[in-house]
């Protein structure tokens, strides 16, 4: 069953538009959306989130009618964790918590009590003392604590440690496992915390979604080609100028396993010690964002 659907989102500015973008993110699932900077991610989210109003779509919860679903309406639903959250500095933590209880109906006091403890905020610290992964938790818990069953953050690991973002990404997978949200929609241009959490992602290039699937297929259509360039000729082609680095003297390509047309120009430049392996996850969205999604 799907948890959540975005139909055809449409946005334009001047020197950009985000077209008709759609995707469903099944229940018991975490959905990363990946692409460059300016790819049209935080258009993308701010848009199904009535954030910024879009020219045309909406996302559609199952058994709620969407014309019902202004900006206050969605926030019932959908818990969202942005890129830069916006505190009231002088504001403890708790004081905060209480503040946006305020504006939740379905606010669970118990729910944000647990969460409290499990993420180790003290209720009398003042935000302006926190670091920045105690805020990102901070952020977490008051897009939880109103039970909402799908879960949106726009890059928000930025900023963060490494030890502390792989916490982070921990307890969203924990959050899916558990069941406390039913699913999550996740943006990053950090490719590697995708490849770290997603069960399916969506790849968006200018405005355009090029590719939306399960990370098992992503996997099996794609292949690493390791090869010797001959002296002075391959990065001459404009099919293999894309190559890079492979150790000394190497060169590698990750591309679409049905794309022929690599392999033959790779032999007829006299490329040699040509060999096919998998690639891993990261390579392969690294090589989805430049590429396109190969299409």
């Amino acid at each position: 069953m799907e948890a959540v659907q975005f139909a055809a989102i449409s946005k334009r500015y001047d020197s950009f538009r985000l077209d008709r973008v759609g995707f469903s993110i099944p229940e018991g699932s975490i959905a990363g959306l990946v692409g460059q900077n300016g790819a049209g991610k935080s258009t993308f989210i701010k848009c199904a989130l009535r954030l910024v109003a879009p020219e045309s779509g909406e996302m559609i919860l199952p058994g709620v009618d969407p014309k019902t679903l202004d900006r206050i309406a969605l926030s019932r639903f959908v818990g969202y964790v942005p890129e830069s959250p916006s505190f009231y500095e002088w504001m403890t933590t708790g004081r905060l918590v209480r503040f946006a209880s305020h504006f939740y109906p379905d606010w669970d006091w118990s729910y944000a009590d647990a969460l409290m403890r499990t993420y180790s905020l003290d209720p009398g610290k003042r935000i302006k003392h926190l670091s920045k992964g105690m805020r990102a938790k901070v952020s977490l818990l008051l897009a939880l604590a109103h039970r909402p069953p799908v879960l949106i953050l726009d890059e928000p690991t930025s900023g963060l440690d490494p030890v502390m973002k792989a916490e982070f990404l921990d307890e969203l997978q924990r959050l899916v496992s558990a069941g406390e949200v039913k699913a999550i929609l996740i943006s990053s241009h950090v490719l590697s915390e995708i490849a770290h959490v997603a069960d399916k992602i969506a790849v968006l290039q200018a405005g355009r979604l090029v590719d939306y699937c399960d990370r098992d297929s992503m996997t099996r259509g794609w292949q690493k080609v390791i090869f010797q360039p001959p002296a002075g000729q391959v990065l001459r082609s404009p099919v293999l100028s894309g190559a890079r680095p492979s150790g000394p003297g190497m060169r590698m390509l990750v591309m679409r396993r049905d794309d022929t047309n690599v392999m033959d120009e790779l032999r007829s430049a006299g490329a040699s010690r040509i060999s096919v392996v998998e690639p891993d996850l990261e390579e392969i969205l690294l090589a989805a964002v430049r590429d396109g999604g190969g299409q």
